[in-house]
């Protein structure tokens, strides 16, 4: 359970830090407009979600090899 929290954790975290960095001005000026906007972008309503989960799977495989590395040295 403890691993499953701080996967979460890191998904969490992960689409925070995209949401701010590709839309940073439009979550300073008009953050309630932004998020109500999703329902018409043209990447559809659940595009944050499956970029992240994309960036997600990525870290995660990056994080797999270097732990295989690190136990095929030791």
């Amino acid at each position: 359970m403890c691993r499953f929290r701080k996967e979460l954790y890191t998904y969490v975290g992960l689409f925070f830090f995209l949401s701010i960095a590709m839309h940073f001005s439009a979550w300073l000026n008009y953050p309630v407009e932004h998020i109500f906007a999703l329902k018409s972008s043209s990447l559809g309503t659940y595009h944050p979600f499956i970029i992240t989960l994309v960036f997600y799977l990525l870290i995660l495989m990056i994080r797999l090899v270097v732990n295989f590395f690190k136990k095929l040295k030791s």
